[in-house]
């Protein structure tokens, strides 16, 4: 699934004509996303302590799919957020990244992909998670935007209809 939607992803940008820009915001997602994740799992600090089920491995210990995610979902955001936004794309950006993971955290739990240690009220997640979202989510904005000075646009509504489906997909596994 999630390389499906890479590849789509590609397709769209290449056809939009904006694939080197997308190569750089993906790498930047990617890369930063790995990151906090990586940091997050040896020192506990930034999302609350967990554990990852997943077999797979990525770089640093943090599986290939979820640094996937990141980048997967960044560049969605950042054309939703292009659609919809004028001012504060920063924080658009990482509002909408924090609403994936009000639901891929439970669904993820549920389907055992990770475990947290400490828990939390919110389906066993603590809020520090939310607010590591944000925090990195923001992070990756201003790169992109700031120090690339990348503005994608939703021509087509690739980000709209993909943020919709992914929420629709979410909500479904929840249930």
């Amino acid at each position: 699934l999630i390389i499906s939607s890479v590849l789509a992803q590609i397709a769209n940008s290449y056809s939009a004509k904006t694939l080197s820009k997308f190569l750089v915001l993906y790498a930047v997602a990617y890369l930063v996303g790995t990151l906090a994740e990586a940091i997050g799992l040896k020192y506990g600090l930034i999302f609350g302590s967990y554990l990852y089920t997943i077999k797979e491995t990525g770089i640093f210990n943090v599986p290939l799919q979820v640094s996937l995610y990141w980048a997967n979902f960044y560049y969605i955001v950042h054309l939703v957020s292009n659609r919809f936004f004028n001012k504060y794309l920063y924080f658009t950006d990482a509002i909408l990244m924090v609403g994936i993971d009000l639901l891929l955290d439970p669904v993820m739990v549920k389907l055992g992909a990770w475990k947290w240690i400490d828990g939390g009220v919110y389906f066993g997640i603590p809020p520090q998670n939310f607010v590591g979202w944000f925090m990195y989510s923001l992070i990756i904005s201003v790169i992109v935007r700031r120090i690339f000075n990348i503005k994608i646009y939703d021509y087509n509504k690739f980000g709209l209809l993909s943020f919709v489906m992914i929420f629709m997909y979410l909500i479904i596994q929840l249930l």
